[in-house]
Parts: structure tokens; C-alpha cells; sequence
């Protein structure tokens, strides 16, 4: 009985051949959730900095 062993190299790539890698396995409903997502999270970031009633007014917007 021999042993045999393959030592074959073994190639890694770090980027998508296809050049859009992630938006491309996507449909348009979830991408457009996804940039919703990003902009009521700006807007939450921006409605810290604001007084009590416009933080007021977005959550009852929110919360409809």
C-alpha cells in the first residue's frame, strides 16, 4: 500500500470577478429596503441632534 499525497496550491481571490459582488445577487425590492434603511438611520442620527419636538413629530410618524 502506497501513500499518496496531493500538495496542489490553492488560489484565494479577495474581490468578485463579476465586479459588483454583492448588489448583484440582490432584486430591487431588497435593495431598496436596504438604502431605506440607511437613510432613516441618517435621519435618526440627525433627529439626536434636534429638540424635543421634532424627535416628537418622527416618532408619532414612526410609530403610524
Amino acid at each position: 500500500m502506497a501513500i499518496t499525497v496531493h500538495d496542489e496550491a490553492k488560489t484565494y481571490r479577495l474581490i468578485r470577478p463579476d465586479g459588483l459582488g454583492f448588489f448583484k445577487k440582490r432584486s430591487a425590492r431588497q435593495f431598496a429596503i436596504g438604502i431605506a434603511g440607511v437613510f432613516l438611520g441618517v435621519v435618526a442620527l440627525v433627529a439626536t441632534k434636534l429638540g424635543a419636538g421634532p424627535r416628537a413629530f418622527l416618532g408619532v410618524v414612526g410609530s403610524g
